[in-house]
């Protein structure tokens, strides 16, 4: 009870508020506190553990440790909307405000996510809150943070490689720099910058470790600029990075063009018909054998049945 009031003084007001109105009901453990309603309070457990061990991740892969901040388990479509900026995409089923310091979630009983989606999406908005005390005062590529959010969360998906395959195939990917506009993108371009943003994060800790990436998030409030500490800890600048990952994309995410639904329809359609074709012209082979059996048995002369083999 003492930590949690401890934990309480921190919020922000308008979360002490919240908490009022919400059932009196709240989890505090270590630097975070979940508010949620009593229907929600087998989630909450849920979120308090996956919380605790995606913290524990941050810190050691990255070094990432967030100030205090709050969970708010919205019961239902209009508390979550409430909590959000008018601007928020209708998209979006979960957010981190970074000058509140808090983790939006909408409660299960209200979208339609699996436990795992559900667990991915909390572990997303829990890197962002990790971030924010070494990006709070400077630019910092949407790209990197999205992407190092769905890296931490595991949600480098099929769905990501088909949807860049359609763009490996004209070369036309959106430039990263303009995934800074994310949240006026429509849904199909969202998504498509979503996947390009966890790509492009993928590959580059893929390709050279987790621990100059650490290096780079240790640079950024030395260097005070993204770019500087990229380039610092890589020895490469974001624009050469983007032009190698594009490279490489482009070849590497062809094929899973084919694994969409139309076109693997598309490609199997001849090889459909050919099976076909084959199945049909062997029934008839067997048919003309058939008649031609019929007809030679006719034509063979009547057995005699006192015959004595």
């Amino acid at each position: 009870m003492i930590c949690f009031l401890v934990n309480l003084l921190k919020m922000p007001l308008i979360s002490f508020f919240l908490l009022l109105f919400i059932g009196n009901n709240g989890l505090s453990a270590k630097n975070f506190s979940i508010l949620y309603e009593e229907a929600d309070s087998r989630t909450a457990k849920k979120i308090e553990k996956v919380t605790i061990e995606t913290l524990a991740q941050l810190q050691a892969d990255f070094g990432l440790i967030p100030d205090s901040f709050t969970i708010i388990l919205a019961a239902d479509k209009a508390k979550f909307d409430a909590r959000l900026s008018k601007d928020f995409p209708y998209w979006g089923i979960a957010a981190a405000k970074y000058a509140e310091h808090e983790v939006i979630l909408q409660s299960l009983r209200i979208n339609r996510q699996s436990l795992r989606e559900f667990d991915a999406t909390l572990r997303h908005e829990l890197a962002h809150i990790a971030l924010e005390p070494l990006i709070r005062d400077i630019w910092f590529p949407r790209w990197l943070n999205e992407g190092l959010a769905q890296y931490i969360a595991g949600q480098y998906t099929l769905r990501h490689r088909i949807a860049i395959s359609q763009r490996a195939l004209s070369g036309q990917f959106i430039p990263l720099n303009k995934i800074d506009d994310v949240l006026k993108f429509d849904q199909v371009q969202a998504n498509l910058a979503y996947a390009q943003s966890i790509s492009a994060v993928n590959w580059l800790i893929e390709e050279f470790g987790v621990q100059p990436f650490r290096i780079f998030l240790e640079n950024l409030p030395i260097y005070q600029d993204s770019d500087s500490a990229f380039e610092a800890s890589y020895e490469f600048s974001l624009e050469l990075f983007e032009i190698s990952w594009a490279r490489w994309a482009k070849k590497h995410y062809r094929p899973y063009f084919l694994l969409e639904l139309p076109n693997l329809l598309w490609l199997l359609m001849p090889l459909l018909v050919l099976a076909g074709w084959l199945r049909l012209k062997y029934r008839n082979r067997r048919t003309v054998d058939r008649w031609e059996l019929e007809e030679h048995l006719r034509r063979l002369p009547p057995k005699d049945p006192f015959q004595i083999n």
